[in-house]
């Protein structure tokens, strides 16, 4: 199917010369275009007209075309608790998942109201919640500002641009909108002397700032502190002196001028440390420059500099011919960098570099540069020269962009934004609340049931009979056990009225349904986003190694013989699929079972049958990883290295005690038998 793609003027005029010293009034001149063209730019008409297929059509407006929520997936909202137990709030995490013209999605974090529980009484409780759309404040005078995560909390540094751009100052708190108000604690006096752009960075497990000193702001060098072991951040005394970064052989970074705003990132096991390195001479230059480090010894570059960006277009060169304040963000197989452009001015901008994640980085020609800004003055209204910036995460693990620019045309302030992912994975940084989610679709309710036996009553919970006694019976030493035919004439249908077809975990649903690995709450309810527990998990496996008969002994307290999950808690047991919880000696058969344990669980069972698989994952770069246990540790890395778990929020946080749905539970289990069992 074919397309017009219409390129559009307002007026066209020529003017004429015999000598290019006089030259003639203009003459307004027809469109070169037929005027029976329908076009829709007001005080416009169409001049010319280029054929384009119905897929570059598309693409160039999920691109150019301004982004919108348009709706939300279709979900229930449903927990269940005991008596005399509280939700906490990692029980009823959950979000609204917004759709958006470009077909993207995003994960908006809900905020519960359970004041109509009373967790005391058992019954059914109607919940409501409001969509989380933190809007964030302006932090005057501060510029070149950045935030991160260390050991639990949130810390805020920035050049304090009201303090001679030299004292520089650090603030605490639990969450980035905390910062706003939390106390400063000064780091680096007012003396006076250029303390630029300082920015925080853990590199194997040690805390550093990086940032730019000198006695005058035409000899700033990019330096480093380091933080003592089992310092605090906030105490001035707990940080070792700063120190310059250099060559490999001792000598300066660079002689010709100032380098400044270093950052550093790790790709692949590589450590790179990039920063501006301007020029001082009449038409020197400010440009990006890259090299890699020793982890162990971040003071000190281990390869040539490389250049990989010099101003070029005229956004980055309308002011003043600079890009400065690199900063990276990876997403879906890319490294994005940030930059400052054009100087700090009203006209500052921000702009983008892009690279594949298995390019050779120190390879100039491995970083492309978007042809325009992708923020500048009033992107956001109100906001003017907008730059030097870095990527976060907040409390519920969303990206967020935090950035100085000048309200009002004003002094140089700090303030943050969340960050959207486009179409083709590149950051969206100046979209509105309401273009983020419209206020109709921001409140939302649930349910809360608070019952003695939060599992349903049925003596085989999981395993109602929905069409046929043994609608399948997946032979466990079959070479291609859970392989269900596609092209099956008869397919079996889903009996689940909860189960849409469109729905994001249909495929993993019916996979589950057609192999017997789960089937459902009841004969026509599936339960998608109700949480699984860790007896319906064991009896999982032991579908998926045939259902063993196993004689009776009491191993866990609390799984009695003779209930609908003890064969398949005793089996696992037996073959150490599962251990139990270490300080009770419980199994826990009603518990909701977590990410990181159903990774063990997977693991464990993957050894027991001798199953090949690929290498671990190296996990450290997720921003959760601290939080995986020590005992999940390695499963965790097999989980995420075979492709059975994937990380949350942007491949982000790995949320490994975060309750699984029996949706996304379906999806686990499906990679699992594919990955790894067959």
């Amino acid at each position: 199917m074919g397309c017009q793609l219409f390129l559009y003027h307002i007026k066209l005029y020529k003017n004429t010369t015999e000598d290019f010293t006089t030259i003639s009034n203009p003459d307004k001149i027809a469109s070169r275009y037929d005027a029976s063209v329908d076009g829709n730019i007001a005080n416009a008409v169409p001049c010319n007209v280029l054929p384009v297929t119905k897929a570059e059509a598309d693409l160039l407006k999920t691109k150019l075309m301004p982004l919108e929520n348009t709706g939300v997936e279709k979900k229930e909202y449903s927990f269940k608790t005991e008596p005399g137990k509280e939700l906490t709030e990692e029980d009823i995490k959950s979000t609204i998942t917004a759709q958006y013209n470009d077909r993207t999605t995003d994960e908006i974090p809900i905020e519960w109201d359970m004041s109509s529980v009373d967790f005391d009484a058992e019954g059914t409780y109607t919940i409501t919640g409001q969509a989380k759309l933190t809007e964030y404040p302006v932090l005057n005078g501060r510029a070149d500002p950045n935030i991160f995560k260390y050991n639990g909390k949130y810390y805020f540094i920035a050049t304090g641009e009201t303090q001679s751009q030299s004292q520089v100052c650090i603030r605490e708190a639990d969450t980035p909108l905390g910062l706003f108000t939390a106390e400063d604690h000064e780091l680096i006096p007012n003396v006076g002397k250029p303390r630029w752009a300082p920015e925080l960075h853990e590199i194997n497990g040690k805390l550093y700032i990086f940032l730019a000193i000198g006695d005058a702001w035409n000899k700033v060098q990019s330096s480093v502190m380091e933080l003592k072991e089992g310092g605090n951040p906030t105490v001035k005394e707990d940080w070792k002196e700063a120190v310059q970064v250099t060559r490999a052989d001792g000598s300066a970074l660079y002689t010709g001028g100032i380098t400044l705003d270093m950052t550093y990132f790790e790709q692949d096991g590589v450590h790179y440390l990039c920063w501006a390195q301007r020029a001082i001479n009449p038409n020197g230059t400010s440009d990006l420059w890259i090299a890699t480090i020793d982890p162990d010894n971040p003071y000190q570059i281990t390869s040539e500099p490389v250049c990989i960006l010099r101003n070029q277009y005229g956004w980055d060169r309308v002011d003043t011919t600079v890009d400065e304040g690199p900063f990276i963000v990876k997403n879906n197989g890319k490294i994005y960098m940030t930059f400052s452009g054009a100087g700090v001015s009203n006209l500052y901008v921000v702009g983008l570099l892009t690279a594949d994640e298995d390019a050779d980085l120190l390879k100039a020609e491995s970083w492309t540069e978007t042809n325009y800004p992708i923020l500048s003055s009033e992107s956001v209204a109100g906001q003017y020269g907008p730059g030097h910036s870095c990527f976060s995460v907040d409390e519920d693990g969303r990206t967020i962009f935090v950035y100085h620019m000048k309200p009002n045309g004003g002094t140089r302030s700090a303030t943050v934004r969340r960050v959207h992912w486009s179409a083709d994975g590149s950051p969206v940084l100046d979209m509105t609340v309401d273009q983020e989610l419209k206020e109709e679709y921001r409140k939302v309710t649930g349910t809360v049931t608070v019952t003695k036996d939060p599992d349903p009553v049925d003596p085989d919970p999981v395993d109602p009979d929905p069409v046929d006694p043994d609608p399948v019976d997946p032979d466990p030493v079959d070479p291609d056990p859970v392989d269900p035919d596609p092209a099956d004439p008869d397919p079996v249908k889903l009996p689940y009225i909860d189960v849409e077809d469109s729905s994001w975990y249909y495929d993993a649903v019916y996979y589950n349904y057609r192999v017997g690995t789960m089937t459902g709450l009841d004969k026509e309810h599936f339960g998608p986003y109700d949480p699984l527990a860790r007896a319906h998990f064991a009896i999982i496996l032991h579908r998926m190694n045939g259902e063993p008969k196993v004689a009776y002994e009491s191993v866990f307290p609390d799984v009695p013989d003779g209930t609908w999950f003890t064969d398949a808690i005793l089996w696992a047991a037996k073959t150490k699929v599962v251990t139990g919880y270490e300080d009770t000696g419980l199994f826990g058969p009603s518990d909701y079972i977590n990410r990181e344990q159903m990774a063990v669980m997977m693991y464990r069972y993957a050894r027991m049958k001798g199953y090949e698989s690929e290498k671990p994952a190296d996990i450290s770069g997720y921003k959760d990883a601290s939080k995986v246990n020590a005992f999940a540790k390695e499963a965790m890395e097999w989980a995420v290295g075979n492709k059975i778990i994937s990380g949350k929020y942007n491949e982000t946080t790995l949320d490994p005690q975060g309750n699984a749905s029996r949706a996304k539970c379906a999806i686990i289990i499906m990679r699992f038998i594919e990955n790894i069992v067959n």
